[in-house]
């Protein structure tokens, strides 16, 4: 159902909704990407890295960068 309504399965939407609030608090706070990676709700940070890297395109330190 959440799929139908949605288009992804509600663990693609959680993880991109993760991924977004990461990207808001990057640019704007001194603390460390593993540091947003867990308040975003990542237990692995290889994961984070990994998933934002795929998602965004970039780093997270890369897009911190560009966007800072």
């Amino acid at each position: 159902l959440f799929r139908a309504y949605a288009g992804m399965s509600f663990k693609e939407y959680l993880l991109r909704t993760r991924i977004e609030a990461a990207k808001d608090m990057l640019p704007y706070t001194d603390r460390k990407v593993y540091e947003i990676a867990e308040l975003t709700g990542f237990q692995e940070l290889d994961w984070f890295y990994k998933k934002f890297k795929e998602i965004v395109g970039k780093s997270a330190n890369e897009y911190r960068t560009d966007k800072g």
